[in-house]
């Protein structure tokens, strides 16, 4: 099992795939009519279904030879969610592991049931990070692993609080061994034939964050 940094998921294929945060929670209903729940999950894992729609030959090629290249549900990937895939100051900040060694998270609301949700996959080139020291807030040069989203800040002062912003992609793994496509008739767009496959589903994967 290994997890593959590039390529991507098709991006104009993954813009038509429908799904997103899901949670696994246990309710059992009293005679009374009250609720017991449990919560089974502590973070959200999101689920998604890649278009069916009929696209051209090329299309399925790029989905074909990534579902090759993953062997199916055996390797993950990157995939961006164009539901949710950056982030602002407002909801980046950064969550120390040890010492000098922090890890990129989001929050979703406010208060104390916001959501934190732990960024391992920052898109290179996107992120920067923001270092307020005596209410200045400004952009300062870290060291960014995209493989985990674990940064490594110098010249921390106490007291010092970072915030980020940027892109971000999800790990994925296909959550099927088949791949199951059809040939549309005669047409042709720009002499390519078109294609039709069965919806490919996709689940989020826990990947390895950030560790001293």
């Amino acid at each position: 099992m290994a997890f593959m940094e590039t390529p991507r998921f098709p991006d104009d294929i993954a813009q038509g795939s429908v799904g997103g945060p899901g949670y696994s929670t246990d309710v059992t209903v009293m005679f009374s009519g009250h609720e017991a729940r449990n919560i089974n999950w502590s973070r959200a894992r999101g689920r998604w279904e890649a278009s069916s729609a009929v696209r051209t030959a090329a299309d399925f090629d790029a989905v074909r030879d990534m579902f090759r290249m993953a062997r199916g549900r055996a390797h993950g990937f990157r995939f961006k969610d164009w539901g949710d895939y950056d982030v602002t100051t407002d909801e980046g900040v950064l969550t120390l592991v040890a010492g000098s060694l922090y890890q990129l998270v989001k929050r979703y609301g406010s208060g104390d049931q916001a959501e934190s949700r732990v960024i391992t996959k920052p898109v290179a080139g996107s992120v920067t990070v923001y270092r307020t020291r005596a209410e200045v807030t400004a952009a300062i040069t870290v060291t960014l692993d995209t493989t985990t989203g674990g940064v490594t800040v110098s010249g921390h002062v106490e007291g010092d609080v970072y915030t980020w912003d940027g892109e971000f992609d999800v790990p994925v793994r296909f959550d099927t061994d088949e791949l199951r496509a059809q040939l549309v008739g005669p047409e042709r767009v720009e002499g390519s034939p078109l294609m039709v496959w069965e919806s490919v589903p996709l689940i989020e994967i826990r990947v390895a964050e950030a560790s001293a």
